[in-house]
Order: structure tokens, then C-alpha cells, then sequence
């Protein structure tokens, strides 16, 4: 789980600072190109759910002062907020979408995380392609018994139809 949330949050970064690049430029205040570099985003993506998952747990700000992780993030997100009214605003904005896809990220995947999601939607597929096989199984083998000079027949579900045959008694 932490490494798709970090992965998220790295995305969220990445198309924060996009969004902002692109908008930017089309909106007449067009921002100097910068290469954002760094795991700045990442990390703020992933202290944001702990701050709501493991909101008491302490951390040493600047090595002397305790402080619990919710007022940790609460600050670094001031700071972040802040710097959007400096010269960083790349920066700031792409820590914030980080935050906001490490936010999304947990409130919309699922527990097992996302891999776990896909691999159901393929099982569901899988199921869903089962009976278009059986159905493609019982025309060949139709087909086959008809070369035979013997009948079978089935429903629309792939299931043989029972009836009053010889090969009935041959196969009982």
C-alpha cells in the first residue's frame, strides 16, 4: 500500500505542477520554465495520511521541539501555502497536489490497494468471457456430432438439451 501511495503522490506532483504550468500560460502570467526536482511532493503525500491515521504519534521539529504528526503536517502545509506567494510557486503547488492525490489516493482505493482492484476487474472479465466460450464450445461441438450423423443440441447458455436418444442408453 505504501508504495502505490507513493507512487500516487508522485503523480499528483507531477500533474499539479503540469496544471499549473499549462495555466499559467494560458491565462497571461506565464511562469519561467523550472525543472522540478526532488521527492518533495512524494513525502507530503505520504504525510498527509499519516497525519490522519497516526495523528499522536510525535516527531522532533528542528531535533529539540515534540511535535505530533496532524499539527507537523498542518505546518509544513501553511508553509507550502505560503510559498505560493513567493518566487517557489512551482514548488508549493506541486507539494500540494501531491498531498491532495496521497489524500485521494486513501480515501478511494481500495484496502488491499490498487493491484488487488485490478486483479478482481480481471477475474470479473474473465467471468463475464465464460459463457461466450461455452456457448463458441457447444456450435464446434454441434458441428462436430452433426459430421457424425448424430444430434446434440443446446440451450443458449452452453448446456445440453436432454433427449430421447440412442446416445443417451450408449453413454449411460
Amino acid at each position: 500500500m505504501i508504495n502505490g501511495l507513493y507512487a500516487v503522490s508522485v503523480l499528483g506532483t507531477v500533474l499539479a505542477a503540469t496544471v499549473i504550468y499549462a495555466c499559467s500560460g494560458t491565462l497571461g502570467y506565464a511562469l519561467p520554465l523550472v525543472a522540478l526536482y526532488g521527492c518533495f511532493g512524494g513525502i507530503f503525500g505520504l504525510w498527509r495520511p499519516l497525519a490522519r491515521f497516526y495523528g499522536d504519534t510525535e516527531f522532533l521539529l528542528f531535533f529539540t521541539i515534540g511535535v505530533k504528526a496532524r499539527y507537523m503536517v498542518a505546518i509544513y502545509a501553511l508553509i507550502s501555502i505560503a510559498m505560493l506567494f513567493g518566487e517557489q510557486k512551482m514548488y508549493a503547488f506541486a507539494q500540494l497536489g501531491g498531498a491532495l492525490a496521497g489524500w485521494l489516493y486513501v480515501r478511494l482505493a481500495p484496502r488491499r490497494g490498487i493491484s488487488f482492484l485490478l486483479s478482481e476487474r480481471w477475474l470479473w472479465a474473465a467471468q463475464r468471457l465464460l459463457p461466450l466460450k461455452r456457448r463458441r464450445a457447444a456450435r464446434k461441438f454441434e458441428y462436430y456430432m452433426k459430421s457424425q450423423g448424430r444430434t446434440v443440441r443446446f440451450d443458449g447458455n452452453g448446456r445440453r438439451l436432454d433427449d430421447d436418444s440412442d446416445d443417451k442408453k450408449r453413454w449411460n
